[in-house]
């Protein structure tokens, strides 16, 4: 039983990020004139949205209570937090590529802490999904390092 209390809170923590996120890409869309870049920016919140979606059920299938952040602010927000750090195009890339890395890190950080317990598959094809979908959008930034492409693979 502490086995599942502990994978619902660690997926508890990745709703937390993904608030964070949310929130974090919004405030930059916001923040943003050039339409392709808000466009970008609005799709990756709701994109973490989704993600958000997708946890609290498998929270829920775990038997779990999926936690409410209202107030939450994390790095994603932060990174975000000055309107004048988004001034330039190759700022907000290496702000967002940043941002983007934070996000797989912590997910593949999570995923391998998973792994560890005997959990259900569904969980694993969460964290697998969400992982995926972050790679994408990191391979498609333009100037992407090849070194970060290579520490996310595991």
């Amino acid at each position: 039983m502490e086995t599942q209390k502990s994978v619902i809170d660690s997926l508890n923590d990745l709703l937390r990020d993904n608030c964070d996120a949310k929130r974090g890409y919004r405030k930059a869309a916001e923040q943003l004139d050039d339409p392709s870049l808000k466009g970008l920016f609005m799709s990756l919140s709701e994109q973490r949205d989704n993600f958000k979606k997708i946890i609290r059920e498998e929270i829920l299938s775990l038997g779990g209570k999926p936690q409410v952040f209202r107030q939450v602010a994390g790095p994603i927000q932060d990174a975000f937090a000055r309107p004048d750090l988004l001034l330039t195009l190759n700022t907000v890339e290496k702000t967002l590529d940043g941002c983007l890395r934070i996000e797989a890190s912590d997910l593949k950080s999570l995923k391998q802490t998973l792994a560890l317990y005997e959990v259900k598959e569904s969980t694993h094809q969460v964290l697998t999904g969400q992982l995926e979908s972050i790679k994408l959008t990191l391979s498609d930034i333009k100037g992407l390092p090849t070194e970060t492409e290579a520490a996310l693979n595991f």
